[in-house]
């Protein structure tokens, strides 16, 4: 999971799920 990008993730899933 390390292709997507934080700013990625973020738009993807909640900030909850977010890595950070």
């Amino acid at each position: 999971m390390a292709r997507f990008s934080d700013e990625q993730w973020a738009q993807r899933l909640p900030r909850e799920m977010a890595p950070h």
